[in-house]
This record gives structure tokens, C-alpha cells and sequence, in this order.
């Protein structure tokens, strides 16, 4: 079977399916994820609550703005707040981009199937192993 090319599994040019296996990058798998689920309409609000909260620094959320958000559309615990924000942060630079955003809320929403063999599946993994 022929591999896809480095920029269809979300790599830089000169990596390989063969060293990456089945491999692919968040961002590409918060796209599938998202076509997989049908989350297109959330994913929409989502970025429009996003856009409208941020402000501190333009194209990102700070933690007080997320946690913001969490108390205004409640979802979980207000003890998990801080845990989810450093969680979906994921170069731990104190805040979020969009994609930091909307890939955390898809991974640790309940409507979310755990199925690895998933995009969905495998965005969950990137958050829980970290890679």
C-alpha cells in the first residue's frame, strides 16, 4: 500500500508515514474530528464564544478568560477549570489559540466516543499522552 504524502497526515515535508505510522498532527486531527462527529455547528459557536472572550491578547484566551467562559456556560466541576486549561495548553505558554480551544473541548466532551482508531479517538490520546 502506497503512503500519503508527509502534508495529507499533517507533517513537514521529509517525514514519512513508514516513521510516523498512523501518526497524524492535532491540528489536522481536530479537523477530521470535527467532519467525523458532525460537530461543525458547535465548532462554529465554539469559535464564536472564543473570539468574542478573548481580548487580553489578541487570537487567544488566558486562563481567566476561559475559566470565564467554564462559569458562564457551565460544563463540569469548577475544580477542574484550571486542570482543563492547563491541559488544552498545550505548549504551556498560559494561553490558548482556537485550535487549543476547540480541540480540548472536543476531547473532553462526554459526546465524544472513545474509539482510537478514530480522529476523534486519537485527538483524546494527544491530550492524555501528550504528544
Amino acid at each position: 500500500m502506497p503512503s500519503l504524502p508527509a502534508h495529507a497526515l499533517g507533517l513537514q515535508e521529509g517525514y514519512s508515514q513508514e516513521q510516523w505510522g498512523p501518526w497524524r498532527s492535532f491540528g489536522l486531527l481536530v479537523q477530521q474530528a470535527v467532519s467525523e462527529l458532525g460537530w461543525q455547528e458547535q465548532a462554529a459557536t465554539l469559535i464564536k464564544l472564543f473570539k468574542e472572550c478573548g481580548g487580553t491578547h489578541e487570537g487567544y484566551l488566558s486562563k481567566d478568560e476561559f475559566v470565564a467562559i467554564l462559569q458562564r456556560y457551565p460544563c463540569c466541576n469548577a475544580a477542574y477549570h484550571s486542570v482543563f486549561f492547563e491541559l488544552f495548553d498545550r505548549n504551556q505558554d498560559g494561553f490558548l489559540s482556537e485550535s487549543d480551544f476547540l480541540g480540548g473541548m472536543l476531547a473532553v466532551s462526554p459526546l465524544t466516543p472513545h474509539k482510537l482508531e478514530n480522529p476523534s479517538g486519537q485527538l483524546r490520546m494527544q491530550f492524555i499522552f501528550l504528544y
